[in-house]
């Protein structure tokens, strides 16, 4: 380890001792740790939880799903955005089960005795969690994604009680907010990625700018990500499955990654369809609605649309 990275370490191990999150092990075996570069310089300690995610059962309680969600904010006009500050650490791990993620340092072998970021469980244990906190305000004026929470209405006066509800529950559960990250009152929120408003829905020019700037894949990973990126995206750009076939082959079974003119000119053309940043209307229930529907050998495609004054 470098001389920076013990000094990350032992302060991480200093502070979550003291917060009793962590203890010291006796057992003979132990994962791997690690470090990864923070985006504004420093380093993130990590444990190595990859072998053990992959033999780990995995939970299958439901993870909301963001059209979902969206679809629940059409009349909404005033918004609340709410942060738990380390989510994850606020669940104990079963006594008798920390001997399952101790991890190995130069300072020795660690239990940990809360839920640590990094277990392909986490996320679904939180979000099952914070459901059941908030379930009687779920799809009535509130809707979560593990720590993060938007609360709307359509009026100012029912948003104030709605707040203070959630807020007086999260509170009973013992939980509590990063301030620093939340937004009260506000009509034009991000959230999941997207900028909610009364106009609709846009998508987040942070995340525009990664596709963007992407650099011109070099193999197949290159390719799979950019892929996995630029799909949560997808509704926004007409005819994306279209545009995106020839990327789409090289990650096929045992396709060949070659690089042609045609996965260039995808490659650029959907970066080209994301600098347009259009606005998706919400769907309103009292307005005739327009469904189109059509299909080829390589794939079918639908379009929900509206009138609009």
């Amino acid at each position: 380890m470098s001389l920076e990275e013990l000094k990350v370490l032992r302060k991480w191990l200093d502070d979550n001792l003291a917060k009793g999150f962590i203890r010291t092990s006796s057992l003979l075996a132990a994962l791997p740790v690690l470090f990864a570069q923070k985006p504004g310089g420093g380093l993130y300690f990590c444990v190595d939880y990859r072998g053990l995610n992959a033999i780990t059962i995995k939970n299958r309680y439901a993870m909301p799903l963001i059209q979902e969600t969206l679809s629940q904010l059409s009349n909404a006009k005033y918004y609340t955005k709410l942060d738990i500050i380390a989510a994850f650490n606020t669940i104990r791990i079963k006594e008798g089960q920390e001997w399952l993620i101790p991890f190995n340092t130069h300072y020795g072998l660690f239990e940990i005795l809360i839920m640590p970021f990094g277990l392909s469980n986490a996320p679904a244990t939180f979000q099952a969690r914070i459901n059941n906190i908030l379930r009687l305000y779920l799809d009535i004026f509130c809707t979560t994604y593990i720590d993060d929470i938007l609360i709307y209405s359509n009026d100012l006066q029912s948003h104030c009680s709605y707040v203070y509800a959630v807020l007086q529950a999260l509170r009973e559960a013992g939980l509590h907010c990063n301030l620093k990250k939340c937004e009260f009152e506000v009509t034009e929120v991000v959230y999941l990625g997207m900028i909610l408003s009364t106009s609709g829905v846009q998508m987040d020019p942070k995340k525009v700018k990664c596709i963007v700037d992407w650099q011109t894949p070099s193999k197949l990973k290159d390719v799979q990500a950019f892929l996995g990126f630029s799909n949560f995206y997808r509704q926004f750009i007409k005819s994306f499955s279209q545009i995106a076939k020839p990327l789409v082959a090289l990650i096929n079974k045992d396709a060949k990654f070659q690089w042609t003119d045609n996965c260039s000119q995808a490659f650029e053309y959907l970066k080209n369809s994301f600098i347009i940043t259009p606005i998706l209307k919400h769907y309103n229930l009292k307005k005739q609605t327009i469904i189109e529907a059509d299909a080829s050998d390589y794939l079918s495609s639908g379009i929900l649309s509206q009138y609009d004054n």
